[in-house]
Protein backbone atom coordinates (compact mmCIF):
# COMPACT_ATOMS: atom_id res chain seq x y z
CA UNK A 1 0.00 0.00 0.00
CA UNK A 2 1.29 3.19 -1.19
CA UNK A 3 1.41 6.57 0.91
CA UNK A 4 -0.57 8.04 -1.32
CA UNK A 5 -3.39 5.59 -0.79
CA UNK A 6 -3.01 6.64 3.19
CA UNK A 7 -3.01 10.83 2.49
CA UNK A 8 -6.30 11.55 2.42
CA UNK A 9 -8.00 8.99 5.56
CA UNK A 10 -5.09 10.60 6.95
CA UNK A 11 -6.83 14.36 6.30
CA UNK A 12 -9.97 12.70 7.73
CA UNK A 13 -8.52 11.45 10.66
CA UNK A 14 -7.10 14.40 11.95
CA UNK A 15 -9.53 16.66 11.10
CA UNK A 16 -12.26 14.68 12.93
CA UNK A 17 -9.76 14.06 16.04
CA UNK A 18 -9.03 18.27 16.06
CA UNK A 19 -12.70 19.03 16.03
CA UNK A 20 -13.78 16.40 19.20
CA UNK A 21 -10.67 17.49 20.78
CA UNK A 22 -11.18 21.26 20.39
CA UNK A 23 -15.15 21.07 21.06
CA UNK A 24 -14.38 18.51 24.53
CA UNK A 25 -12.46 21.68 25.39
CA UNK A 26 -15.33 24.43 24.89
CA UNK A 27 -17.28 22.25 27.00
CA UNK A 28 -14.65 21.95 30.19
CA UNK A 29 -14.21 25.49 31.54
CA UNK A 30 -16.36 28.34 32.59
CA UNK A 31 -16.65 32.06 30.39
CA UNK A 32 -13.38 33.85 30.71
CA UNK A 33 -14.26 37.14 32.34
CA UNK A 34 -14.56 40.29 31.01
CA UNK A 35 -14.21 39.43 27.31
CA UNK A 36 -16.15 36.41 26.52
CA UNK A 37 -18.88 37.92 29.04
CA UNK A 38 -18.51 41.26 27.31
CA UNK A 39 -19.23 39.26 23.53
CA UNK A 40 -21.64 37.46 25.16
CA UNK A 41 -23.81 40.13 26.49
CA UNK A 42 -23.58 42.04 23.14
CA UNK A 43 -24.47 39.01 21.51
CA UNK A 44 -27.55 38.06 23.83
CA UNK A 45 -28.71 41.51 23.59
CA UNK A 46 -28.73 41.43 19.51
CA UNK A 47 -31.12 38.01 19.72
CA UNK A 48 -33.23 39.22 22.12
CA UNK A 49 -33.64 43.10 20.78
CA UNK A 50 -33.58 42.76 17.18
CA UNK A 51 -30.78 45.28 17.01
CA UNK A 52 -28.21 43.61 14.34
CA UNK A 53 -26.79 46.28 12.78
CA UNK A 54 -24.87 47.84 16.14
CA UNK A 55 -23.69 46.49 19.19
CA UNK A 56 -24.89 47.52 22.28
CA UNK A 57 -23.19 46.71 25.64
CA UNK A 58 -25.41 48.61 28.63
CA UNK A 59 -26.79 50.62 26.43
CA UNK A 60 -23.82 52.04 24.14
CA UNK A 61 -22.53 51.31 20.72
CA UNK A 62 -19.54 49.04 21.65
CA UNK A 63 -18.01 49.93 17.96
CA UNK A 64 -14.24 48.35 19.33
CA UNK A 65 -14.34 45.09 17.25
CA UNK A 66 -15.74 43.93 14.25
CA UNK A 67 -19.22 42.27 14.87
CA UNK A 68 -19.19 39.69 12.62
CA UNK A 69 -18.44 36.82 15.57
CA UNK A 70 -20.86 38.59 17.83
CA UNK A 71 -23.29 38.34 14.40
CA UNK A 72 -22.76 34.66 14.56
CA UNK A 73 -23.09 34.09 17.74
CA UNK A 74 -26.52 35.68 17.87
CA UNK A 75 -27.49 33.56 15.46
CA UNK A 76 -26.18 30.38 17.11
CA UNK A 77 -28.40 31.47 20.19
CA UNK A 78 -31.48 31.76 18.26
CA UNK A 79 -30.69 28.24 16.59
CA UNK A 80 -29.43 26.23 19.64
CA UNK A 81 -30.26 28.14 23.13
CA UNK A 82 -28.16 30.37 25.18
CA UNK A 83 -25.19 28.63 26.75
CA UNK A 84 -22.20 29.37 27.94
CA UNK A 85 -20.16 26.80 25.53
CA UNK A 86 -22.45 28.62 22.40
CA UNK A 87 -20.27 31.31 22.61
CA UNK A 88 -17.11 29.55 21.50
CA UNK A 89 -18.54 27.54 19.19
CA UNK A 90 -18.54 29.77 16.28
CA UNK A 91 -14.33 29.77 16.91
CA UNK A 92 -14.56 25.80 16.75
CA UNK A 93 -16.78 26.32 13.19
CA UNK A 94 -14.19 28.79 11.97
CA UNK A 95 -11.18 26.27 12.94
CA UNK A 96 -12.66 23.23 11.92
CA UNK A 97 -13.71 25.19 8.17
CA UNK A 98 -10.25 26.92 8.27
CA UNK A 99 -8.57 23.00 8.31
CA UNK A 100 -10.47 21.46 5.62
CA UNK A 101 -10.55 24.66 3.66
CA UNK A 102 -6.37 24.66 4.04
CA UNK A 103 -6.63 20.65 3.42
CA UNK A 104 -8.57 21.08 0.18
CA UNK A 105 -6.43 23.47 -1.30
CA UNK A 106 -3.46 21.69 0.04
CA UNK A 107 -5.00 18.75 -1.98
CA UNK A 108 -5.17 20.80 -4.92
CA UNK A 109 -1.59 22.71 -5.36
CA UNK A 110 0.03 20.04 -4.16
CA UNK A 111 -1.83 17.50 -6.59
Amino acid sequence: MSFDRLREPLWVILLVTFSLVAFWSILQRALWEPDEGRYATIALNMAQNGDWLVPIQNGYAHLDKPPLSMWLTAVFFKLFGVHDWMIRLVSWFSGVWLLLIAGLLSKQLGG
